[in-house]
């Protein structure tokens, strides 16, 4: 692609939230995507993002989201990106990378209130089956 030396590709972490730090913008310019948990993650850090209007609407749980058109050329996503990042400094200040962790859990993502709704949904189909859970 030849784009190596401008963009790092750091490969698997387990640890991607040091990497959201130094975020300015989260752009996210997919055809095709479900629950994009990488927007969710961007978010919880704190970062704005910049997703297509293809993204579920239900990726956006914070005032950091902002959508564009995927039709739309490179420089309209840049000057949208731009714009974005001078409302949240303008908004957010030094304080832009605080964490949003209770903003996604008022939106239902908590791990622990979603294990459990897993339980009781796996033990709500097996008790309708009539399998034997021994």
């Amino acid at each position: 692609m030849g784009i190596e030396k401008d963009v790092v590709f750091a490969g698997q972490t387990d640890e991607p939230e040091a990497f959201y730090q130094a975020f300015d913008v989260f752009v996210f310019p997919s055809r095709y995507e479900g629950l994009p948990g990488t927007v969710i993650e961007a978010q919880t850090a704190g970062v704005p993002c910049l997703m297509s209007d293809t993204i579920t609407k239900e990726a956006a749980v914070t005032d950091l989201v902002r959508v564009c058109k995927l039709d739309k050329s490179a420089d309209i996503w840049a000057d949208e990106a731009c714009d974005l990042y001078g409302m949240w400094k303008e908004k957010y200040g030094d304080k832009g990378h605080a964490s949003r962790i209770d903003d996604l859990k008022k939106a239902g993502f908590d791990v622990k209130t979603e294990a459990v709704r897993l339980e009781e949904l796996y033990a709500k189909l097996l008790n309708d089956s009539g399998i034997n859970r021994q």
